[in-house]
């Protein structure tokens, strides 16, 4: 089997399409030489020249040997010389050549001819600019050739001209927009519908054209009857319609006009044809024309539905709660989004305000909003509190805009987000912080107390007396308790009295001498607290008429009680307002706990150091001062006497 190439296969669908066109062109050609009533090669409707101009405008330049193919056997057909006739074949094909690139160049042709542009521009450009080529080139051929002479010059160059323009906006409309992309959505009513047109059409077309009616008159009113087939077809259908409605009617009104019936019959034959092209193009002018009208208004108002369909999409799909006011403030529309966070249908919620929705204390907030919105073209964002239909509480963030007609405010379009979760999330971020801050003031106050701790803690470990100690922690428990006032009670040696040894604070917090036993700390052998005044039983140190609470604390070592650290006044919050009052009284009583306890162990130390002193240097039977003492002192006043030069005496010496 013979291999074919791709060049070949190539070069035989150009000759096919060569062959249709100039096939189509010879046989159009034909039927237009037999209406030539001036000379055989110059017809008053020439067909090939809308197949030309459709030729090319559908498949491009490379259509023009097809056109000059058939435009040279027709025109050879008449007896005309080779060269007339192809002198002739070459207008024929630039002429089609020409009215393409005008359309493409200057208008952005489109073949659907629905824009109104498209139109105008095919009428002006493509049937009667170009078309002038043909003319002055065929007719000049003709007078040239000595086909025609020079006198007929002007009428046969009219007649060919009118002939090119008539056929290139009868025929070229109806293969363009039949080439286009499909533009009516047929069912079987429009079917019905068309075939009524057509029929319609073709019967009135025969009475208007066929004699039917003898009216004897030239340019009979009954002509018109064809505009309401063009306007149908034109309203109801497409561009594609009404050039084929305008090409039937034309094809009968031509047939009838050449039988010499009709209307335009009684006169010669070029009077005839000329005042049956006039009336016929202002018909496919027009029908046209109105075509283009009513296709564009017909795409806008689709555009506007598809416009219409995607923002009710948008509207209803929207991630956020969309909706539009009046400018009262009450809903006109409301989306499915708003419907699931209100918890109301948009039917029960139109005509309702935004403020009666809104939560009580955010009520004057929405009122002051839609009186802004009123009378403020900038976009406005608020955040009020609304209350669903089951009674939530839902935070909206709500952004608003006027909705505009002739730049006058006629409403307002809003949008809400959703943001009880978010400010749930930031409360309980605000409660985290404020509890982490807490925490962070009593770290740092630990810190604080315990660098004064063992500051205390150190200066106690160098005191020889008791007395130094007292003024130690005289020192810093008003630092340690800087918003109370306090006390430290001491056991004296008869262990019956508790004598206040350091105080802080106006007015003194306790008495001054009182009996262990009228304080419950000592009592019971730990900390006691009166949170409050009349909220517990009061020790009987204690003023009964005090206005603040008070803590005791039992100054314990090696299990036997030293003293007390009483604490009065409002540590509780001084200092932490912050701060949970469990954590703080808690805090507060580690705190006198762990003062107490260095206290009692600094007191007790120095105690046994002034216990374990004294019986050194005194004797346990008498009391008196033992001989170690009496040779340490004796030695230290020789070596004074020594430095000062001067004697010393003793008076008595008891060995």
């Amino acid at each position: 089997m013979p291999r074919v190439e791709a060049g070949s296969a190539f070069s035989i669908s150009s000759a096919l399409l060569i062959a249709i066109i100039a096939v189509a062109y010879f046989v159009s050609a034909k039927l237009g030489l037999s209406l030539a009533p001036l000379h055989r090669n110059v017809s008053l409707v020439w067909p090939p020249t809308g197949i030309a101009l459709a030729a090319v405008l559908l498949l491009g330049y490379r259509a023009w040997p097809g056109i000059a193919l058939g435009a040279f056997l027709i025109n050879a057909s008449t007896g005309v010389g080779p060269a007339v006739a192809a002198s002739i074949a070459v207008g024929n094909t630039l002429e089609a050549l020409a009215g393409a690139y005008l359309l493409r160049r200057l208008t952005g042709f489109r073949e659907s001819l629905e824009r109104l542009q498209d139109v105008l521009g095919f009428v002006t450009l493509g049937a009667a600019a170009s078309t002038t080529v043909s003319a002055t080139i065929g007719v000049a051929s003709l007078c040239l050739g000595g086909a025609a002479p020079w006198s007929v010059y002007g009428d046969l160059w009219w007649q060919w001209w009118l002939g090119d323009a008539m056929g290139a906006l009868f025929v070229a409309p109806v293969l363009l927009t039949w080439a286009s992309r499909h533009q009516v959505t047929w069912s079987l009513r429009r079917v019905g519908e068309a075939a009524a047109l057509l029929a319609l059409l073709a019967v009135v077309s025969q009475l208007v054209f066929g004699g039917w009616f003898a009216t004897g008159a030239i340019n009979s009113p009954l002509g018109f009857a064809i505009f309401p087939f063009s306007i149908w077809a034109a309203l109801r259908f497409s561009q594609r319609e009404a050039a084929t409605t305008t090409l039937i009617a034309s094809a009968i009104a031509i047939w009838d006009t050449a039988r010499q019936v009709g209307p335009f019959a009684g006169q010669t034959p070029t009077e005839r044809f000329l005042l049956l092209q006039a009336f016929m193009g202002v018909v496919a002018v027009t029908a046209l024309v109105l075509g283009a009208a009513i296709g564009g208004r017909r795409r806008v108002e689709e555009a506007l539905q598809q416009s219409e369909w995607r923002y009710r999409e948008l509207f209803e799909n929207a991630t956020l709660m969309v909706y539009t006011a009046d400018l009262h403030g009450r809903f006109t529309s409301l989306n499915k989004l708003g419907e699931k966070i209100t918890g109301y249908t948009r039917e029960e919620v139109v005509g309702v305000s935004l403020a009666d929705l809104a939560a009580p204390a955010h009520v004057e907030l929405v009122r002051r909003m839609i009186a802004r919105q009123a009378v403020e073209e900038a976009p406005i964002v608020y955040a009020p509190e609304i209350l669903a239909k089951d009674g939530r509480t839902v935070a909206l963030e709500v952004s608003t805009r006027p909705i505009t007609e002739a730049g006058r405010a006629i409403g307002v379009q809003g949008m809400a987000r959703d943001i009880t979760k978010r400010r749930q999330t930031e409360a309980a971020l605000e409660e985290a912080n404020r509890k982490l801050t807490a925490w962070v003031n009593e770290l740092e106050a630990r810190t604080r107390q315990t660098a004064l701790l063992n500051e205390m803690g150190d200066l106690l470990q160098s005191c020889l007396t008791t007395e130094e100690a007292y003024a130690a922690i005289g020192a810093f428990t008003p630092r340690l308790f800087p918003s109370e006032s306090g006390a430290l009670g001491v056991l004296g040696p008869s262990r019956n009295l508790v004598e206040v040894v350091v105080s802080w604070g106006d007015p003194p917090p306790t008495e001054q001498l009182f009996a262990p036993d009228r304080c419950w700390a000592l009592r019971r052998g730990r900390a006691y607290r009166v949170e409050a005044p009349g909220t517990g039983l009061v020790c009987g140190h204690v003023d009964p008429s005090l206005s603040t609470g008070y803590l005791c604390v039992p100054m314990m070592a090696h299990g036997e009680p030293l003293g007390v650290l009483h604490l009065q006044g409002g540590s509780s919050r001084a200092g932490h307002p912050d701060q949970p009052p469990e954590l703080l009284l808690e805090s507060h009583r580690r705190l006198a706990v762990t003062v107490a306890e260095h206290i009692a162990v600094a007191l007790a130390n120095l105690r046994l150091r002034e216990s374990l002193r004294s019986q050194s240097i005194l004797d346990p039977l008498t009391g008196l001062f033992n001989r170690r003492y009496m040779e340490e002192t004796l030695a230290l006043e020789l070596a004074r006497a020594a430095r000062g030069e001067r004697a010393i005496g003793i008076i008595l010496l008891d060995l």
